[in-house]
């Protein structure tokens, strides 16, 4: 029951996000130390929502930032604290729940601070994390298997069985 779609981990400069078997669980790790099955010790567990994860990705611009794709259609971001590896976290900083069915990816933009984009059934999101809500919403005829943002942050590909579909947010009238 991990991970069904996506990645199973994730990593920044700081942290190790690892999907456990467990519904909904991620445990945190220090990524400066060096971990083994035998010597796994201090880390954090997020464990607030009982869905299954289809994906994770932490934020370019913040390690304490962590993005969640569930199951249960909503894209969640959790706060991890500073200092404290051994604190289990249970409330989220920010849900969106705009989804009508699961979310498969989430992939945060990678020059501009604050831009998430999500897909689910047909319809792909770019949110703004600083409003904390979405500003640019599409719909593609078929379901996404992948979405990824170019290197400059301009543009979203999404890939489904029969198409590859390219976005360019800047021609969106927000």
């Amino acid at each position: 029951k991990g991970i069904t779609d996506g990645r199973p981990m994730a990593i920044s400069k700081k942290y190790l996000a690892l999907s456990s078997i467990n519904d909904g669980e991620i445990s945190i790790f220090d990524s400066s130390k060096p971990y083994g099955i035998k010597n796994i010790q201090s880390h954090i567990k997020i464990n607030g929502i009982k869905s299954k994860i289809q994906d994770l990705e932490f934020s370019p611009f913040n390690d304490n930032i962590l993005a969640l794709a569930y199951e249960n259609k909503s894209v969640v971001l959790w706060k991890i604290p500073e200092g404290n590896i051994n604190q289990n976290i249970t409330k989220e900083f920010q849900t969106y729940k705009k989804h009508n069915n699961k979310v498969n990816y989430v992939t945060f933009n990678p020059v501009v601070d604050n831009l998430l984009c999500s897909d689910s059934d047909k319809e792909i999101y770019i949110w703004n994390i600083e409003k904390g809500d979405y500003y640019i919403k599409y719909h593609i005829d078929e379901n996404p298997s992948m979405i990824s943002w170019n290197t400059n942050g301009d543009l979203i590909g999404v890939t489904s069985k029969k198409n590859i579909n390219i976005f360019d947010p800047r021609n969106e009238k927000f």
